[in-house]
């Protein structure tokens, strides 16, 4: 309360007797309390069923010849898996999918015009 108060009047411009209310013991009894629950209910979980939370593939073991059912194609990739598996030619395949990514580069950048829109770029929409 002195710190708050100057000749009378205190610095945010109250004068008065203000009571001063003590947070500090209250909401740290409190926060240590719940902090020792939450540690003691995690320290249990991990310690003692840990494994019942972990994936069950994940205990089988290795084989060089088997691939995981979790792994998948993703999507944003498809187009390029279409790509590799439709030309019989591994080098070429990895040729004409560079060729698509370096395509879509050239041609967003080859526009002049004041749009980006491929409405109004004929080259751009014969390509896509």
């Amino acid at each position: 309360m002195a710190l708050l108060e100057l000749a009378g009047t205190t610095l945010i411009g109250i004068s008065g007797n203000i009571r001063m209310i003590n947070f500090l013991s209250g909401f740290t009894l409190k926060d240590i309390f719940r902090g020792i629950i939450y540690v003691g209910v995690l320290g249990s979980i991990i310690y003692f069923i840990r494994n019942k939370l972990e994936d069950r593939e994940n205990n089988i073991e290795f084989n060089r010849l088997v691939t995981r059912n979790a792994i998948v194609r993703l999507w944003y990739l498809l187009r390029y898996y279409a790509i590799l598996r439709s030309i019989s030619n591994k080098l070429l395949g990895v040729i004409c999918m560079l060729l698509s990514i370096l395509v879509l580069m050239v041609l967003r950048y080859n526009s002049t015009l004041l749009t980006r829109s491929s409405r109004f770029n004929g080259v751009l929409r014969t390509f896509l």
